[in-house]
């Protein structure tokens, strides 16, 4: 294996005549033509503002790029075995591919890639660590035109690790567009690495995805049903700001990790399940989530102090498995926008669990677990259920809870209990129309209002456990003409 080095200016790297190459830095050229085992260097001996055509047929293991004033330029796609290092100097790809095992550019110094259409290709794997792409510095370097870059290692085993913009250069532009190409290795990424799109297609290994770093994504996500993603408490934050949505698609997989969505005018859209890990928290900082009608599951959801930010829930139905404080879109609420739609909130913890509304309008929400449900904030609702019993459901006392349909039921021995947040101070549900019945309820501190009937019928296995207002307690159904009487007889002057 040779050292070659680039000398006397402008040239062709695989030139017949080899003028441009010497056995040594600033030496005499006519050394002969570097070949796929052998080392090359653009050095300060490579000549004055030195122009370098770099055709298909181009070979070497490892290159290392360092003269400022050097240009190197693709009229093919060529292929390295080794490593490549960017130092300083100019790259233009002109829409082909260069591949090498490796590709490294960590420095401050003044350098400049244009891509053209073309792209890297990162062939690295099969042992423990090998780093197949390292840019984590980006301090002084111009990328032109979009950042992609294939990592085709197609083995099974060791692992790979991408540094991409996590010291410096971290903006949403210099985002890497990362293809994982097949692989049955362990891929991951380095603290703080920003993607453009990060995409796995065909990859069947493990991607640490909570438990190896946090990493931010600005673009699509697209997952691979194969892969295997392990579980940790660090972050994914998905912090595109443009209005265009960004499409995560999950292929089956639990994102094993907190996510964030926090870019401002963002926008996210769900092409299918969108699952977070069972000890995981979900964040709406700022932008748009769009659940696009897919199923959602999630531990606990909450929003963030920030700027504008919007919820469609659309069709979806959204699980939500978390204890405490499991849904919370009561922060920032003053810049929070549901847009509801069909969709159903189902709250399936065994333990305690509070949804925090924030005052906003939402479609169902279902009591689906059996640890009581706390409801908190002046909150509307397409309807309030149950899927289990028994359960216990509390609205906020002193505060008006606005319902379009109450299907709350329970059955002989599994009573559902309604009740206010404070012993002694009701709390009050309101539906303007049509007649609400419930059954095996015990209800205590609730004013039902709003010119609907509330039918709590004793023999309909109901309760009254005190405190209550306007629920029909009687055997009997009320009709709509009795309560229409009653309040007439209420309302209507007396003569004496």
């Amino acid at each position: 294996m040779a050292t070659y080095y680039w000398v006397g200016g402008n040239g062709t790297w695989d030139n017949a005549s080899s003028a441009n190459w010497s056995a040594s830095s600033g030496g005499a050229g006519g050394a002969g033509i570097p070949n796929s085992t052998d080392t090359v260097n653009f050095d300060s001996g490579s000549g004055t503002a030195a122009r370098v055509t770099v055709a298909a047929t181009a070979a070497c293991t490892n290159a290392t790029i360092n003269k400022a004033d050097i240009a190197l330029s693709l009229s093919g796609s060529p292929t390295f075995a080794g490593l490549v290092t960017f130092t300083t100097g100019s790259l233009a790809l002109n829409g082909f591919t260069w591949t090498a095992a490796r590709i490294w550019s960590n420095n401050t110094n003044t350098r400049s890639i244009s891509f053209g259409g073309g792209k890297f290709v990162a062939t690295g794997g099969g042992s423990a660590g090998v780093v197949a792409w390292d840019f984590r510095d980006l301090t002084n370097l111009t990328l032109v035109g979009a950042y992609a870059v294939d990592f085709t290692y197609s083995g099974s085993t060791g692992s790979r690790l991408i540094y991409h913009a996590s010291t410096a250069g971290n903006t949403e532009a210099n985002g890497l567009n990362a293809t994982v190409i097949g692989g049955g290795d362990s891929f991951s990424n380095a603290p703080n690495t920003r993607y453009n799109n990060l995409v796995f297609s065909g990859f069947t290994g493990t991607y640490p995805i909570g438990n190896g770093a946090a990493q931010t994504i600005y673009g699509n996500l697209t997952l691979s049903s194969g892969m295997t993603l392990t579980d940790g408490a660090n972050t994914t934050t998905f912090a595109s700001t443009s209005a265009t949505p960004r499409v995560i698609t999950c292929a089956g997989k639990t994102l094993n990790c907190n996510v964030n969505f926090n870019g401002v005018g963002g926008s996210w859209r769900f092409a299918d399940s969108f699952t977070v890990g069972s000890a995981r928290t979900m964040t709406l900082t700022n932008g748009t989530i769009d659940s696009n009608g897919q199923a959602v599951s999630i531990n606990t959801f909450a929003t963030a102090a920030g700027g504008a930010k919007t919820m469609t829930t659309g069709s979806s139905v959204w699980t939500v498995t978390g204890s405490g404080v499991a849904w919370n879109t009561s922060t920032d609420a003053a810049n929070v926008t549901v847009n509801a739609g069909a969709s159903t909130i189902t709250m399936t913890s065994a333990s305690a669990k509070t949804f925090a509304g924030g005052g906003k309008s939402f479609g169902t929400l279902a009591q689906g677990g059996a640890g009581a449900l706390a409801i908190s904030g002046a909150n509307t609702f397409a309807n309030i259920a149950n899927t289990v019993q028994p359960a216990t459901i509390t609205f906020p006392a002193s505060t008006i809870t606005t319902v379009s349909a109450f299907s709350v039921s329970g059955t002989s021995g599994n009573q559902i209990t309604l009740n206010s947040s404070t012993v002694g101070a009701r709390a009050t549900l309101t539906d303007a129309s049509g007649t609400v019945n419930v059954s095996f309820c015990t209800i205590q501190d609730i004013n039902a209002t709003g010119g609907a009937i509330w039918n709590s019928l004793t023999s309909a296995g109901n309760v009254d456990a005190g405190n209550n207002l306007n629920w029909n307690f009687s055997a009997t159904p009320q009709t709509v003409t009795e309560v229409a009487y009653a309040l007439r007889s209420f309302t209507t002057p007396r003569r004496f």
